[in-house]
């Protein structure tokens, strides 16, 4: 079970609980950033993605994505944070046969953002997509991935994108979905 907690004057911080199967406490921890989404990985670990929070109110504020990979006993592996100026929230994460795929919002470059890592967190591609906010990314059977999320018109009117892309990251084709 992930969590976050904190406030825009202070640090984000994840919380992780780990239950057995009868809801029993196995270990629960806090770290630095906030959480949104976390997966079981190959190894028995876990794979985290969120937020961190640099500067606050004392300096310049903005979010980075944040990764954290975690043993089976909550401790941490490697930690990092990607971004850039303008508020980054990661949002989802897939576990791969070769790596990680994150997906988050990106005020930095406008759009939904893609990384690809590697198993130690390293960047193998990353891809921008000018269509909203992320809500969920999921495995094809075909190899690719479906991101999905929404978007609000200058008149308030809130369009939902389906973005279908192949392994790689190369679109293969997007449609918009008003909501009425």
């Amino acid at each position: 079970i992930a969590g976050a907690t904190g406030s825009f004057s202070d640090s984000l911080k994840v919380w992780l609980l780990k239950l057995d199967k009868r809801g029993n406490i196995e270990w629960q921890k806090l770290y630095e950033g906030g959480g949104a989404a976390i997966k079981q990985a190959p190894d028995g670990g876990y794979i985290a993605v969120g937020s961190t929070c640099r500067g606050a109110f004392g300096g310049e504020w903005d979010l980075d994505i944040f990764v954290m990979k975690i043993d089976e006993e909550g401790n941490v592996e490697w930690a990092k944070a990607y971004g850039g100026d303008n508020g980054d929230f990661g949002e989802d994460v897939l576990v791969l046969n070769d790596g990680y795929l994150i997906a988050a919002d990106s005020g930095t470059y406008n759009g939904v953002l893609l990384l690809k890592l590697d198993w130690e967190g390293n960047i193998s591609w990353c891809k921008v997509y000018k269509c909203g906010d992320i809500d969920n990314l999921q495995p094809t059977k075909y190899g690719g991935f479906i991101l999905a999320g929404a978007s609000t018109d200058e008149f308030s009117d809130v369009w939902v994108f389906v973005l279908n892309i192949s392994a790689d990251g190369s679109p293969i084709w997007c449609k918009w979905y008003k909501i009425d």
